[in-house]
């Protein structure tokens, strides 16, 4: 028994050291590959001991950290290392039936907390062993202090490593995980990460969420890309009908004593709702819409999106209460809507939005009218009303769509406009709609793709403008004050038009013969006219100067840009343009760090 426990301990510390070296490896300077050593050995290493037989639940631990180090570190380096190693084992059948074990066994440990809680509380073990910070020695020895006597299943780590497999859209691991052909006993992992939500939906609380929100984060990786044939064996699981539960989940909405549960209830109905697109992506058939919309209530989406409204726009909830009692508009209440919810603390005001509340809501509203696509009886489409989703003008205007022909198929996809897109000005808009190229399709394309990289620098600078007050004011007021511009030219116009007129003998009414010399503006009209003209003066400076900011700065910015490619002949120009090396090279820092180094081993 002691020589068990002296080889566990020793595979944890080869596995800790191992862990380290790969962050070490990670936070250096360097564009290299990973040595052969860690890029080909330390994943064969890694799926050997979680293939042998009964290996040891700190041993499973520390290879699956060490396996998710090395894909967080290069992701599609090891993702190909660990599928030629998966390929060189005849599909690694051990690994993949103990990773699937694993997951079972976390829905036992799930059903075991829900038990003890009801008896003597939840008690959550700590889970992390490892920190970036520290001397080898100290992280090798609080690793084992920590994993002495925690033994559990690790399926947070299990189906975060599986995620990672997949991450990038790796077709490749993504049919690989469900099916391993040329294997003996293949296993499925995507059906059992189903499976798993399903068992444990049931069983959410404080100690589990986290790990349903990881499983289903795994799941949408599985799909994305899209994997027709993981959509496919998921439609067939109850993954929809546990989407129902985890979207009908309660949480106290105001002075909840357990805020991080609620916030996680947030993420694990997001993460949901990524899970539902992931399915619907790319569909060409109806098969899969269809099976989705058989077992999913599409009123939890809409029960949701009103939900969250309150917590991150609460006055649009006000006026819209407001307007339901006046009986001017006709709310849809659910029944189950408990009065409390109407109680708005006066605390909560438009200052206090939650940004990641209106995130989630949009995230529903994208799964709503994803599967409203599909919907053969148009009964989605009849509740896109503000009757039933309240706040439905404010997600179509932060709700973008294009369109996507794959293989000859033409898809809509939904998503979120980015928050720094509302600093693009009119005036490029405009420009760019004038200027685009119309010979074909293509042509369009291409010309929006070469603008993109100078619409986004243009973005990025207003909205540094916008960070500052006056020049937020500057930029606020820009409509305004051109209408005052031009305004004020008319009135200037029309003064000079109606009120300048001949003098004659110091009046302003001249006979028929006398000599028509000297014209001025009448003297009330005179102080007027001056007093228009240093108005317009004013403006038009503030205009000049507004378009240097605006314009001119982000011009010169380009030029620099430009020319640091190809410099112009001009010697003038040349240096006017020229950058420091710092701010030129992007490698500046990289060989300035690789010069220091040198000196300092030539020093030694």
């Amino acid at each position: 028994m002691s020589g068990e426990r002296m080889s566990a301990r020793s595979c944890v510390v080869v596995e800790m050291v191992l862990k380290v070296l790969t962050i070490r490896w990670r936070r250096a300077v360097s564009d290299e590959l990973p040595p052969d050593w860690l890029r080909r050995d330390v994943p064969l290493l890694l799926v050997t001991l979680m293939s042998e037989r009964h290996v040891s639940d700190r041993i499973a631990f520390c290879c699956l950290e060490v396996g998710i180090e090395l894909l967080v570190s290069a992701g599609q380096v090891f993702q190909e290392s660990f599928y030629e190693v998966f390929c060189m084992l005849g599909g690694a059948a051990d690994f993949f039936a103990e990773l699937q074990r694993r997951i079972k066994r976390g829905e036992r440990e799930a059903r075991a907390k829900h038990a003890s809680s009801k008896g003597g509380g939840d008690e959550r073990k700590g889970k992390t062993i490892c920190r970036e910070s520290g001397s080898l020695h100290s992280l090798v020895v609080k690793a084992i202090k920590n994993r002495a006597g925690g033994e559990d299943s690790q399926v947070r780590q299990t189906l975060r490593f599986l995620h990672l497999l997949c991450e990038g859209h790796n077709l490749k691991l993504q049919n690989f995980l469900r099916y391993q052909p040329g294997s003996a006993r293949s296993v499925d992992l995507v059906s059992g990460a189903a499976a798993y939500v399903d068992g444990v939906v049931q069983y959410i609380a404080p100690g589990t969420v986290e790990d349903v929100q990881v499983a289903l984060l795994a799941i949408a990786e599985f799909t994305q890309s899209p994997c027709r044939g993981n959509q496919i064996a998921l439609v067939d699981t109850r993954l929809c009908a546990c989407a129902n539960e985890i979207l009908s989940l309660k949480t106290t909405l105001v002075g909840s004593k357990d805020e991080e549960y609620e916030k996680n209830i947030y993420k694990l109905k997001a993460a949901t709702a990524t899970v539902l697109l992931a399915l619907l992506e790319c569909v060409d058939s109806s098969y899969i819409p269809e099976r989705m919309l058989a077992s999913l209530n599409a009123d939890n989406l809409i029960d949701n999106m009103n939900l969250l409204l309150r917590t991150y726009n609460p006055s649009r909830l006000r006026n819209l209460k407001a307007l339901h009692d006046r009986e001017k508009t006709q709310l849809c209440i659910p029944k189950h809507l408990d009065h409390s919810f109407w109680d708005l603390p006066q605390t909560l005001d438009d200052n206090e939005q939650d940004e990641e509340a209106e995130t989630i809501a949009q995230h529903y509203y994208i799964t709503y009218i994803t599967l409203a696509e599909f919907d053969k009886s148009n009964t989605l489409h009849e509740r896109c009303t503000e009757e039933r989703i309240w706040d439905i003008e404010n997600l179509r205007r932060k709700v973008g769509v294009i369109e996507i022909s794959r293989k000859g198929v033409l898809e809509k996809a939904y998503f979120i406009i980015p928050e720094i897109c509302k600093y693009l000005t009119e005036a490029s808009k405009k420009r760019f709609v004038y200027s685009v190229r119309r010979t074909n399709l293509q042509a369009q394309l291409t010309g929006f793709t070469e603008s993109m990289e100078m619409f986004y620098e243009e973005m990025k600078y207003q909205r540094v403008l916008n960070q500052k007050p006056l020049l937020r004011f500057f930029r606020l007021s820009d409509h305004v004050r051109e209408q005052a511009f031009f305004l004020n030219a008319c009135f200037i116009n029309l003064i000079m038009l109606f009120f300048y007129a001949y003098e004659c003998n110091g009046t302003f009414t001249c006979g028929d013969n006398e000599d028509l010399r000297t014209y001025r503006v009448r003297p009330v009209a005179k102080e007027i006219l001056i007093a228009l003209a240093v108005i317009q003066f004013l403006l038009a400076i503030t205009r000049q100067w507004w378009y240097v900011v605006e314009r001119g700065i982000p011009r010169i910015k380009q030029l620099i840009q430009r020319h640091r490619f190809c410099p112009p002949r001009n010697r003038i120009l040349k240096a006017l343009l020229s950058l420091p090396a710092d701010q030129s090279d992007p490698n500046y820092e990289h060989r300035r760090l690789r010069e220091v180094k040198l000196i300092l081993a030539v020093r030694a």
